[in-house]
């Protein structure tokens, strides 16, 4: 069947309602823009699961102007400059786009929705009805110019799910915040939507997916497989040390510029001061101005022996 692309907000909602009312199960998958391989594993994943595949590709408010900084589209989604978005969105509309819409061709996309960025966020206000809590913590770190970033990535969530109503929404590991924030929105509001979460899609070598791979050098690609090489190490001891040590280990360990590292509970998403639940080590890598991020998550079980 032809994919079918979508802009409008009350054509999207109304068709995703006559969805329902002839019995199909919808799943949808957010992304921002600039697809790779990683984000087709999941639609895969969402065909598997439901009847129609929605892609959204609203582009989040990363790309909004928060901030001073200048304008570079390969760092789009950093949260470290602030992107003129109506330029960014005409070049991307140019020179990316037709990319993604052929690959979403290509693995069986259902509708692609592509709602302008006017259409929503014009006269949406900067309030939010939910906060985030904890996630806001740990957002803060990744997003230090942006202390709201946290509320506006909660009403983006919470506007997309009501323009698509789906009955599944698939998230991968990779996005791990927005997967946890979407969870919290999901639990607290009610919401009828079944989350899955998929574990990181990576290259042979182990590095993660990115849209910023390709402007990596081969140097820096190479030193950039020390990512999750490390990762994976610390995720296979027998005895964790102290949070601090075990944080001075990755940075140490990993071959480039690191951020940060933050270590916190699956549950509660708070920074944990000791491994004793379900935690995720998440990290922040800069190479020559590209920002890479990857995470791991530890068994409990793995951390009681």
């Amino acid at each position: 069947p032809k994919m079918r692309i979508i802009e409008s907000i009350d054509e999207m909602r109304e068709y995703s309602q006559q969805l329902k009312r002839d019995g199909k199960t919808i799943a949808s998958v957010d992304i921002g823009s600039f697809m790779h391989d990683g984000h087709m594993q999941l639609v895969e994943v969402a065909k598997q699961h439901s009847d129609v595949v929605i892609v959204n590709l609203e582009h989040t408010p990363e790309f909004l102007a928060f901030g001073e900084g200048d304008y570079n589209p390969y760092m789009v989604g950093d949260g470290s400059i602030s992107p003129i978005w109506e330029e960014f969105i005409s070049e991307y509309n140019l020179a990316t786009l037709p990319n993604d819409i052929e690959l979403c061709k290509k693995h069986g996309v259902d509708i692609l929705f592509l709602p302008s960025m006017e259409d929503m966020y014009n006269n949406v206000s900067d309030t939010t009805i939910l906060s985030p809590l904890p996630v806001a913590e740990t957002l803060a770190k990744i997003y230090p110019k942006h202390s709201t970033f946290s509320s506006v990535m909660v009403r983006e969530l919470i506007i997309m799910l009501n323009i698509l109503s789906p009955d599944i929404s698939v998230v991968g590991q990779k996005d791990i915040l927005q997967s946890f924030t979407l969870k919290k929105i999901i639990n607290d509001l009610k919401y009828p939507i079944k989350l899955i979460r998929t574990p990181i899609y990576r290259n042979p070598n182990g590095l993660a997916y990115s849209s910023r791979n390709q402007y990596l050098s081969e140097s820096e690609r190479k030193q950039a497989t020390s990512i999750y090489q490390t990762l994976y190490e610390v995720s296979k001891w027998s005895i964790y040390p102290s949070i601090e040590k075990i944080k001075e280990h990755i940075i140490n360990r990993i071959e480039g510029h690191v951020n940060y590292v933050s270590i916190f509970s699956i549950k509660t998403l708070q920074e944990l001061s000791c491994l004793i639940e379900e935690t995720v080590i998440l990290v922040s890598v800069t190479y020559d101005g590209i920002d890479l991020t990857d995470n791991i998550i530890i068994d409990p079980e793995r951390i009681k022996r």
